[in-house]
């Protein structure tokens, strides 16, 4: 099963033509679901397995962003995560624009 997500706040924007609603969560950390609870609400309710995430709950260790460092620490993340390569020495060779 794929994992889930729990938000700090949400947005509903009504469907009238299906009867649905289009909800947008603002997510704050992920889980797997441990097990369904059987509730009469009209919204699921389960048992979070936080353990495979427990990353999410703490900020990544990094520069500002506003910084020439940040940006380059920005840049390691995002390409680690899209599994891309950089070249690194022309990153570093690369001379600051100063505005």
């Amino acid at each position: 099963m794929p994992p889930s997500a729990v938000s700090d706040g949400s947005r509903a924007i009504p469907r009238p033509r299906t009867g649905a609603d289009l909800i947008t969560l603002t997510g704050l950390a992920r889980f797997r679901v441990a097990e369904e609870l059987d509730v009469r609400t009209p919204y699921r309710q389960v048992r979070a397995d936080w353990t495979e995430f427990a990353d999410d709950f703490h900020e990544p260790d990094v520069e500002p962003p506003g910084t020439r460092a940040g940006l380059i620490a920005a840049l390691n993340i995002y390409s680690d995560a899209k599994d891309m390569s950089v070249d690194w020495d022309a990153v570093g060779k690369q001379r600051t624009l100063k505005a």
